[in-house]
């Protein structure tokens, strides 16, 4: 909150009857920062109203931009000076959260509903570590419908770069498979 803004919010307190001190306090503010006037600049609204015009005309300027553009015609200028003006009229871009690419699908994903058994599969790795410093890698295989898993396939791998590689290089491959419906 800027000091106008505490003093704006300390009228408004007075005003309904509090006192002084009080107000000064729930507000956090010094008393002779609440008397104190602002200096204010007699070049600033000349320079607001410049900073707003570029702002305009070249969307993509920042304020650093717009500061070396200043300059070039001759103002003094500052970018700590510029960037304050600028935030104040509010001219400050918002940040551009980049997403994660490949994400953007012609066609939203749904996935598909199961209504009997053996309609959608649900395949899924899990990796943990041993002990012994060994990863066991396992696939499991998933029925959607019954929650029944016919088929599971684990590797249990020397090193990281093994787990990566796949089942090839691995020391020992175990495969316990289960028939796919008992009958």
């Amino acid at each position: 909150m800027t000091p106008a803004q505490k003093r704006e919010v300390i009228r408004e307190l007075r005003q309904q009857g509090l006192s002084l001190r009080l107000a000064l306090e729930l507000v956090k503010m010094a008393r002779a920062s609440f008397y104190r006037q602002g200096r204010g600049h007699p070049q600033e609204d000349s320079l607001r109203e410049r900073i707003r015009e570029l702002a305009h005309a070249q969307v993509a300027f920042g304020y650093r931009r717009i500061t070396a553009v200043l300059r070039r015609q001759g103002w003094r200028v500052n970018p700590k000076r510029v960037y304050r003006l600028y935030r104040q009229m509010e001219l400050q871009k918002p940040v551009s959260k980049k997403g994660r690419r490949g994400l953007k699908r012609p066609v939203p994903f749904e996935p598909a509903e199961a209504l009997a058994p053996g309609q959608v599969w649900a395949v899924d790795f899990v990796e943990d570590k041993l002990v012994s410093g060994r990863r066991l890698r396992i696939l499991n295989v998933l029925d959607i419908f019954s929650r029944y898993a016919p088929g599971m396939s684990g590797t249990i791998c020397r090193t990281r770069s093994d787990a990566i590689a796949g089942p090839a290089p691995c020391a020992v491959t175990v495969r316990l498979w289960w028939s796919f419906y008992p009958t």
